[in-house]
């Protein structure tokens, strides 16, 4: 990473990206711009095919990280509708079982519940989170595929809950994934831009050195370079 100043004491300065979309758009223009150019008057170093190979690395990380994204988004919308179906079926399956066990409520446990004793009274917990309903509706469908069919609730039915607890695991899995796809990538092209931003900056000593006399000028602005007017010096001598 390299900190530019150009032209300290000169009436503009350049103001640089600091976003990664920013870097992005001041790459897109500098090589619109050296394009345009006969080879002859493109900036030598850094070359214009260096700043084309960074300004690729940074739009392929970004790529990337979108599609991760969306990835993760679309995992995440259907592991929450999924688990909302779960729990609804749960909230049946648990008011069966409470009918079928009023004598020992403690039974339920086996089924993923958690029960406590309040005096002669047996209290049976539903979970309060997200990952709770998860942890029950595996320990029910784990439950319910180790008794005998004759035994199993037919509503809701076990093969509708397996499918739930499939779904869901799936899921779970693909926003992972996605997520960890989306972060690595956000990551490297964080990377890629700062890369890019360096050449960017390299290419703009270039022209202010050898085409404007060392003065920052607005006709950097044809390269994308945001040029604003330069503050004055604080210890600037009268």
């Amino acid at each position: 990473m390299i900190m530019v100043r150009l032209d300290y004491r000169g009436a503009y300065q350049v103001k640089w990206p600091r976003s990664d979309a920013d870097v992005l758009a001041l790459g897109q223009a500098y090589i619109a711009q050296e394009t345009s150019l006969p080879a002859a008057e493109r900036v030598a170093a850094p070359s214009l095919a260096e700043v084309e190979l960074a300004y690729t690395a940074v739009q392929d990380a970004h790529t990337t990280a979108r599609s991760g994204e969306i990835s993760r988004a679309s995992a995440a919308e259907t592991y929450r509708q999924t688990l909302a179906t779960a729990s609804a079926n749960l909230e049946i399956a648990i008011a069966q079982l409470k009918v079928n066990h009023y004598t020992n409520l403690a039974q339920l446990e086996q089924w993923g519940l958690d029960t406590v004793a309040n005096g002669r009274r047996i209290i049976v917990r539903k979970p309060r989170t997200g990952n709770g309903w998860a942890a029950l509706l595996a320990a029910y469908v784990r439950q319910e595929n180790s008794r005998p069919p004759a035994d199993q609730l037919t509503n809701p039915p076990l093969a509708e809950m397996t499918a739930l607890l499939d779904t869901l695991q799936t899921a779970h899995a693909a926003r992972t994934t996605g997520r960890n796809q989306r972060e690595a990538n956000v990551q490297t092209r964080t990377t890629q831009a700062q890369r890019l931003l360096d050449l960017l900056q390299t290419a703009a000593i270039v022209l202010v050195a050898t085409r404007y006399n060392g003065m920052v000028t607005n006709a950097l602005q044809a390269w994308g370079y945001h040029v604003i007017a330069a503050r004055p010096p604080r210890n600037r001598e009268q």
